[in-house]
């Protein structure tokens, strides 16, 4: 892997949690030391995750509501990148279903899609050549529930939405049906199509949340939520095909934590495909699981403190020799230097103060 660069950060937060809006911080490559640039106060309410634009001129965030300017449903909007990644906002849409939790942009930046968490639906929106969004171009309302969790799954909740590397697939988990789902996307419509036999069921009970593919691009992992484990997939680029493997467990039962606030949050694979990690909220901790090509297997490598209280999503930077935890109940976020060899993680001491951070993207510092 090359040498890790200086690197622009957006952090999605809470605003209903303190926070004001999208933070802009720089990252020093040689260090891994953050510092605070700017913030976009007029990013509206709960701007929790947000996604580049291919060309990094663009960034979009999720409005995390359950009711966008009355129209009882989420938004979502879209922000020119200036010098230093100071944001200024284009416009903004509904996502006609309520609670939007997770958006990405499709390679060809023609099209965002959002996941909408409290309405169990996915929205695709077109993507203008100055970055601005159109009104919805497709929506699609999961129905049902598997019912294993009474108090999370008699419903849909779509929770996370990403592409395949090949930009012809678009794998949704949804927590509430206990299912990863694949669609296809067609590229000169901007529509979604279920393929049922490319989607892979989860076991019940498990409630997916987030998923991640290998570098290799033929496994991928999902994070699920309420059965803190990771599934591992076998993945046929061609077909879209989802196969479960083998799971593993993100909490080991000889450990303690909160058993009364914990579940998993996030999921990332190291860039040179060695290990895959994962956050867990009330143990406080990420996970670390190593991954044999070989034997296409997971291994357990082990845990580290976030140093604060309920991670949620943290992020690896290209180089692959840093890795940021967010603590969206601590206000914090803190470096942490990633072993090559082993996985393992060790803290730098830099920490940064943010209110309430939920998610990371980073581009490269001019």
């Amino acid at each position: 892997m090359s040498a890790p660069q200086d690197q622009i950060l957006f952090v999605g937060t809470y605003t209903n949690l303190g926070a004001e809006g999208i933070y802009t911080c720089r990252l020093e490559g040689s260090t891994g030391r953050l510092e605070m640039v700017s913030v976009a106060k007029d990013a509206g309410p709960n701007p929790s995750f947000v996604a580049l634009h291919p060309n990094l001129k663009y960034l979009y965030s999720v409005a995390e509501v359950n009711s966008f300017k009355g129209d009882g449903s989420g938004g979502v909007s879209s922000y020119a990148i200036g010098d230093e990644g100071v944001l200024t906002k284009i416009n903004e849409q509904s996502t006609i279903g309520t609670g939007p939790c997770h958006l990405v942009v499709d390679q060809t930046g023609r099209y965002l899609v959002v996941a909408n968490y409290a309405g169990g639906s996915v929205a695709v929106l077109p993507i203008g050549d100055d970055g601005s969004l159109g009104e919805a171009c497709d929506f699609i309302q999961h129905e049902g529930g598997s019912g294993v969790v009474k108090s999370r799954q008699l419903e849909p909740h779509a929770h996370s939405v990403t592409l395949t590397a090949d930009n012809r697939h678009v794998v949704v988990c949804d927590l509430g049906l206990d299912k990863v789902m694949v669609y296809r996307i067609n590229l000169d419509s901007g529509k979604l199509e279920l393929d049922e036999n490319a989607s892979a069921d989860s076991r019940p009970g498990e409630g997916p949340r987030h998923f991640a593919f290998h570098p290799d691009g033929d496994a991928a992992f999902a994070i699920n939520e309420i059965g803190m484990t990771i599934s591992a997939y076998d993945f046929d680029a061609d077909s879209g095909n989802l196969e479960e493997t083998h799971w593993v467990a993100t909490v080991r039962p000889d450990t303690s934590y909160n058993d009364g606030n914990n579940s998993t949050a996030d999921i990332h694979v190291s860039p040179d495909g060695k290990h895959v990690y994962g956050s867990n909220r009330g143990h406080n901790t990420l996970v670390i699981y190593g991954w044999d090509r070989s034997a296409r297997r997971l291994h357990y490598v082990g845990h580290e403190s976030t140093r604060g209280m309920n991670p949620r999503n943290f992020a690896l930077d290209p180089s692959g020799t840093w890795v940021f935890a967010e603590n969206q109940n601590s206000d914090t976020i803190h470096t942490f230097a990633r072993s090559k060899d082993s996985g393992r993680l060790t803290h730098t001491g830099h920490m940064l103060r943010v209110p309430a951070p939920v998610c990371i993207q980073m581009m490269p510092a001019e």
